[in-house]
């Protein structure tokens, strides 16, 4: 019996895209103090829920049709790091536009360079994983994975920024920590979603999910 998947590749897409869109302007919010983009990463949370139930109820589908769910092969196990690492990273981006939200609310002061830097940087490499799945080219991911200088760079930006903030204290440091944090668990996650894209891509039975299978 064929194996089916659960997490179509039209899913993917579109939990890739909506996580894209909320990261750029959650980032762009918090640089430029917009209410306005901040306002635009919430509506895309009934979109993101409709994708997440599309896939618990084309699993209900499987399992009363009597279909074998695939969880073993390296596509499977590949489709489900991608989708947890898409949550998590739009979680942490809805996170940073509820933060900036109230940091501009409060006409706080103008956005730390640091923490700008780090939200451009991972902001471009997101986009960049988003290429990698809608084109299916492994050199997008591996790109991300060869560039150790901006891994280590952002690492230690963050370091010091928690530092710097904790040392500060007060109503701002504490919501650019939580923002600065946000960003470093995008950026483990962008890491994960390259590693994961790069195996897959690679893999026996790779170019399919991120290609065009559809099962």
């Amino acid at each position: 019996m064929t194996r089916q998947s659960p997490v179509l590749r039209a899913h993917l897409l579109k939990m890739t895209m909506l996580t894209q869109r909320a990261v750029d302007h959650s980032i762009k919010a918090y640089e430029l103090r917009s209410l306005e983009l901040c306002g635009l990463v919430h509506p895309s949370d009934r979109q993101w829920c409709a994708v997440q139930r599309a896939i618990g109820n084309r699993g209900r589908r499987l399992l009363a049709a009597g279909l074998a769910v695939d969880t073993e092969s390296l596509l499977a196990r590949c489709t489900v790091r991608m989708y947890s690492a898409l949550r998590t990273t739009y979680t942490a981006a809805t996170e940073i536009a509820h933060n900036s939200l109230m940091l501009a609310e409060g006409a706080q002061a103008d956005a730390s360079e640091p923490i700008k830097r780090m939200g451009q940087l991972v902001n471009g490499l997101v986009r960049q994983c988003t290429v990698a799945l809608f084109k299916g080219e492994p050199g997008h991911a591996e790109a991300i994975l060869r560039d150790d200088a901006g891994r280590q760079w952002f690492e230690r930006t963050l370091g010091h920024t928690e530092v710097d903030l904790l040392r500060r204290g007060g109503a701002q440091s504490r919501l650019e920590l939580a923002i600065a944090r946000s960003l470093g668990q995008i950026a483990e996650q962008v890491y994960e979603m390259a590693e994961t894209l790069k195996s897959c891509m690679h893999g026996s039975d790779s170019p399919t999910l991120l290609r065009n299978r559809a099962a």
